[in-house]
């Protein structure tokens, strides 16, 4: 087996001092240090948890059935386990392939595409195109011929396209769970200007 290679610093390299952080204007930096706090906590769920999930704190033998040696996922501490799933997802199509999203990090839009993917557990590849110039720009330029984030594309179906609440809706409707199974307010983040209004 090769080795990695030996990383080392830079002669002359000194470690910079570690300070606490602070602000150097905070008359300017206050309110948005505020709101973007408060914009963070009131999207916490909205791209943490996958539709329909369910977590479970086990004890006795369901906790001691938690682990790799078993192949049963979770999080054991001691006599007890941390163990979630999703039973909306079970069975719902799985991509063979992760779908491809060429995208922003501080668009909104983008956001809302990701955060679905993260509510429907779909793998995806993203393309960073910064600012239009930098990274998959030129590559998302060559195949549409336009600079417009987000721009999906399913390997796994051959489907290619623009608009955020047309992505969602598609992956929702390809990948998604049964429309019955599930109460539809489960997804007011991808709705309305939540995501532009929350964007910070």
């Amino acid at each position: 087996a090769a080795r990695p290679p030996a990383v080392a610093a830079p002669a002359g390299f000194v470690a910079p001092k570690p300070k606490p952080l602070s602000m150097t204007r905070p008359k300017e930096q206050l309110p948005s240090l505020i709101t973007g706090g408060l914009a963070l906590a009131v999207r916490l769920a909205t791209g943490v948890f996958t539709l329909g999930w369910t977590p479970r704190l086990l004890t006795g033998d369901d906790a001691a059935a938690v682990g790799v040696e078993s192949g049963t996922y979770g999080f054991r501490l001691g006599p007890v386990a941390f163990r979630d799933t999703s039973p909306l997802l079970a069975e719902a199509v799985r991509p063979e392939e992760p779908l491809v999203l060429y995208e922003y990090e501080g668009s909104p839009f983008c956001r809302k595409v990701r955060e679905a993917a993260l509510l429907l557990d779909l793998p995806l590849a993203l393309r960073p195109c910064p600012g239009a110039r930098a990274g998959f720009a030129s590559e998302l330029q060559e195949r549409t011929g336009r600079m417009t984030v987000p721009f999906l594309v399913d390997p796994n179906t051959g489907t290619e396209m623009f608009e955020s609440d047309d992505i969602v809706e598609y992956m929702l409707s390809t990948y998604g769970p049964p429309r019955a199974a599930y109460d539809p307010k489960a997804l007011w983040p991808l709705r309305g200007g939540f995501q532009v209004a929350t964007a910070t």
